[in-house]
């Protein structure tokens, strides 16, 4: 009798060894299969400066490379004085260092009076490993206030 008691324990024993030793298969896998990509970034080094000029129908936007690095095109972005934003994508294939690119941005004002501010915010596509993918250097977003736009 004594025998079909240690039999008992040792069923428990295997069952229990079993049943954490699949768990901890299970864990395995599925870290392996969760594990996030890397984060992808922009170098340090990039800057795009500005000049512009107005007048009642457009704006002329000059961005000057004058960073360490290429990129690939760049956002800007308007302020108005009732609290609204505009925003559109120049794209440029391979901005290199010291390059000039010059923009004619009509003014959709809309009912608002005036831009007060605008935001260049560059941006590169990045790959790293099979990744592909457009990042926004958001540490290298220039802003400066407008005067008098449109006159």
């Amino acid at each position: 009798m004594n025998k079909k008691g240690v039999s008992l324990i040792i069923s428990y024993v295997l069952l229990l060894v079993m049943t954490i030793s699949m768990a901890a298969m299970v864990y395995g896998w599925l870290k392996y299969q969760a594990k996030l990509p890397e984060e992808i970034k922009c170098p340090e080094g990039i800057g795009l400066p500005f000049i512009y000029t107005c007048n009642q129908t457009h704006m002329n936007l000059t961005v000057i490379n004058k960073g360490l690095h290429a990129v690939d095109g760049y956002r800007y972005l308007f302020y108005y004085d009732d609290g609204s934003t505009d925003y559109s994508i120049t794209s440029i294939s391979h901005f290199n260092p010291g390059d000039v690119n010059k923009t004619i941005i009509p003014l959709n004002l809309d009912g608002r009076t005036k831009v007060v501010k605008l935001s260049i915010l560059p941006f590169r596509t990045e790959t790293k490993g099979l990744q592909k993918r457009t990042v926004f250097c958001t540490n290298a977003m220039t802003t400066t206030d407008i005067e008098n736009c449109p006159p």
